[in-house]
């Protein structure tokens, strides 16, 4: 626990004390050193000019009474320097020396105690340079001032020196004693200046120190609120003020910091929110759950009794998504106030009126942004509280933010149910696409397996489709998969999947249908759609398989016998609905699938071929697309079975591909044909049967090859008769004719029907099978024939 704040300063101003009274007791030290030090050298100076003064009047003195004949007399001289060294207790020594035979000796002396010493050498310098000397001689204890001085008179050659020592201790002991009364004396008036200057700092520093300490301390408290407010024009003041100004810029920026804090928490509760919405748009969420958060969030965000989103529908306002603070509270969003106004004006509102209560009239406060989709007002996005405090001043900045993401939800949940649309929907027909149509059918057959309920599935297959492209065109082939699909869905039920899955191949999914009811509602659609002509084209129809679920283990098992049924169908006269039945339907295998399906695009390239050689004479073109319907009309009229119908058919298409080999000029001629071009022609048939053989049965090899024999013999290749001649081969050979009698040529007219029929009869035994013949007879006369019917403008498929 941190003392008191007075008591934390006490020890602060106590060592300021002593530390500002050790600094002005040093320097007043350092000033009274200073001054002792320099008296004590001046008076040590003055002693050592005095003691100086003194040798050189002791020399004045004995050189008055000194003479050269003197020098003779040693003890008189001896006598009156002792005289004056009476006078000077301080005198040590005075010695007298001359020169013998030109060499300084001691002459007399008043100290015997140097006889027999060597001359100092100072001493005897004098000798030569005629002038005084002064010095300063310290050791072995002692301090003396030494001075010589030559005796005689001025100018004349020196024979003796005076030398005289002074003890200069006495002076010295002096020098100290005075310094010491000195220094005692600096010392007091040192003290006493430090008093002073004590008393001074304490109230001109000290004091105004201990109130800027108390103000920083409340500063660093958090009391912003302190001030000094020094008036005083020196630098104490200047610290005051500046003091102060720190302060006032402290509580600023605080003030700025808390008001950008809050704001800075705000921004960030805002984000948060807004993000939140960005998440549920992302997260491919319900658009109206993503609509209520939206509304959630702003409404919370913004402190609101109540917040919407408003769809503008015309001139009404629908509130597709609310909130409200207290989910029983009677405050809710009402269609009028600022959701109105940005709806008449398309821009951001703020509006206020006043609500009737019991208890006072309150004021309901809304504001709203206009959300923009697609360049046009959509709707609104508003909040209304009945709170004093209202609604925040920041309102329409953070509205527009939300605003902005329910057009982003609305546009994103457009796009997205566009795509989910486009990704399961046939552009050209509207119908269901593959994909939707398999999702459809596993989901359906989960549920039929689960419940034990019934499923079936009908495939359909428009017939002969191809020749609708090639004869009139890709346009006219989309005309008429558009208008079978409208057929097709106007048969169906509600909850029924119709879907197109191939080019011309459609699937149609019925729960909770059996095999039989599917096969009834299948045979209805193809009655419906082969009774009306299409525009352009003329009478199509349909071949179709059905199976349901209880043939079926999965729903591939389910296709493929469905598929199998179609392609039943397909080879068994066409227009017509197969129901699966294991015993009746053959489900081939994938491998004899890829053989049968290898074998028929041979088959197609060899067809091709055949359309080739029709294409080179527009008057024969469709001829062996006739040749085959009618000798598939024939043969069903004999009784034959359906797939060897559907064999022969095969080879009525192909019957003419060996005329491939024929040169145009020969088969295009006019005129009669010579006997060699005749030759030539004849060969087609043979060439057509070895194009043939590696792609069609051997049977069916038989018949192209043999289509030109005659019943009575002479026909070609191989000149067979009779019952020789294969009874594909006769159907064929007599359809062929009828095509060539009933149809121009460039070297014919078409006959009439009677006068064809009139013609074959008259070639009945010779050149055509009697019974072939009376089988044509017959359809003739039940309107049968395939010209008598609207012609089915459509290729084989």
């Amino acid at each position: 626990m941190s003392p008191p704040p007075e008591e934390a300063a006490r020890p602060w101003r106590a060592g300021v004390r002593a530390r500002v009274g050790a600094i002005v007791l040093a320097a007043m030290a350092a000033f009274a050193a200073a001054l002792i030090w320099s008296s004590a050298a001046q008076l040590s100076s003055a002693y050592e000019e005095a003691a100086r003064a003194e040798a050189v009047a002791i020399a004045k003195a004995i050189d008055a009474t000194y003479d050269d004949a003197t020098l003779d007399t040693p003890s008189v001289l001896l006598a009156r320097i002792e005289t004056l060294a009476a006078t000077s207790p301080e005198l040590r020594e005075a010695t007298i020396y001359r020169l013998s035979d030109g060499v300084p000796v001691r002459l007399v002396t008043t100290d015997r105690a140097v006889i027999g010493r060597a001359l100092p050498l100072d001493d005897v310098s004098v000798f030569a340079t005629g002038r005084p000397y002064y010095r300063r001689e310290r050791g072995g204890g002692a301090d003396l001032a030494a001075y010589s001085a030559p005796l005689g008179a001025p100018g004349a050659p020196v024979r003796a020196v005076l030398a005289l020592r002074i003890d200069f201790a006495p002076r010295h002991a002096e020098v100290v004693a005075r310094t010491r009364r000195l220094a005692l004396a600096a010392g007091g008036i040192g003290a006493l200046l430090v008093a002073l200057v004590l008393l001074v700092l304490s109230r001109m520093l000290l004091r105004p120190l201990r109130r800027l300490t108390e103000a920083t301390r409340r500063v660093a408290a958090g009391d912003l609120g302190a001030r000094l407010g020094w008036t005083r024009a020196d630098e104490v003041g200047e610290v005051g003020r500046a003091f102060d100004t720190m302060t006032e810029a402290i509580a600023t920026t605080r003030g700025r910091l808390v008001e950008g804090g809050a704001e800075l928490r705000r921004a960030r509760a805002a984000q948060e929110r807004l993000r939140r919405v960005a998440e549920a748009i992302a997260g491919d969420e319900d658009l109206a759950a993503v609509l209520a958060r939206a509304a959630a969030e702003v409404g919370g965000l913004l402190g609101s009794d109540a917040a919407a989103v408003t769809r503008f529908d015309g001139g009404r306002l629908d509130v597709v998504a609310s909130w409200a603070a207290v989910p029983s509270g009677r405050m809710r969003m009402d269609r009028a106030g600022a959701t109105a106004a940005v709806r008449d004006t398309g821009h951001p509102a703020r509006t206020t009126r006043v609500i009737p209560a019991p208890d006072g009239d309150r004021a309901r406060v809304s504001a709203a942004a206009p959300v923009v989709v697609g360049g046009a007002v959509w709707g609104a996005v508003g909040v209304a509280t009945l709170s004093v405090r209202g609604v925040p001043d920041d309102a329409a900045e953070v509205l527009r933010r939300f605003a902005g993401l329910v057009a982003l939800a609305v546009t994103s949940h457009s796009a997205r149910a566009q795509l989910r649309e486009q990704a399961t929907t046939d552009a050209l027909t509207g119908l269901a696409n593959h994909r939707a149509f398999q999702e459809a059918l596993g989901r359906e057959m989960e549920r039929a397996r689960r419940h034990g309920r019934p499923v079936a599935l009908a495939l359909i297959d428009l017939d002969h489709f191809k020749r609708v492209n090639d004869e009139h065109g890709h346009q006219a082939g989309d005309d008429v998969l558009t208008e079978a699909a409208a057929r097709l869905r106007a048969g169906i039920r509600d909850g029924d999947t119709i879907a197109r899955v191939g080019g011309e191949e459609f699937a149609w999914l019925m729960p909770e249908t059996t095999g039989m009811e599917a096969w009834q509602a299948a045979e209805r659609v193809r009655e419906a759609i082969a009774a009306t002509p299409f525009p352009r084209v003329g009478h199509v129809t349909i071949s179709a398989g059905v199976c349901d679920v209880a043939h079926a283990r999965d729903p591939g098992e389910l296709y493929r016998f469905a598929d199998g049924a179609l392609y039943w169908s397909k080879h068994h006269g066409r227009d017509v609905v197969f129901l699966y039945s294991p015993e009746v339907v053959e489900v081939l295998s994938d491998a004899e699938q890829a053989a049968r399906l290898g074998r028929r695009q041979t088959l197609q390239s060899i067809r091709v071929l055949a359309r080739a050689v029709e294409a080179k004479d527009p008057a024969i073109l469709g001829h062996s697309e006739r040749v085959a319907d009618l000798s598939v009309a024939i043969a069903t009229a004999l009784g034959w079975r359906a797939e060897r119908a559907a064999a022969l058919r095969d080879a009525g298409l192909v019957h003419d591909v060996g005329k491939i080999a024929i040169p145009e000029a020969i088969l295009l001629k006019p005129g009669r044909l010579t006997q060699s071009e005749t030759a030539t022609v004849r060969t087609h048939a043979a060439i057509g049967a070895e194009m043939l053989r590696d792609v069609m049965t051997d049977e069916q090899v038989r018949w192209v090859r043999g289509h030109h024999e005659r019943w009575g013999g002479g026909g070609y290749p191989d000149r067979l008769r009779g019952e020789e001649i294969p009874d594909g081969a006769r159907i064929l050979g007599l359809a062929d004719a009828w095509d060539v009698m009933t149809s121009d040529r460039v070297y014919s007219a078409a006959l009439t029907r009677e006068e064809a029929l009139a013609e074959v009869r008259d070639w009945t035994r010779t050149q055509f099978w009697p019974e072939a013949v009376a089988a044509l007879e017959r359809l003739a006369a039940a309107g049968a024939l395939p010209a008598d019917a609207p012609a089915v403008e459509a290729g084989a498929s």
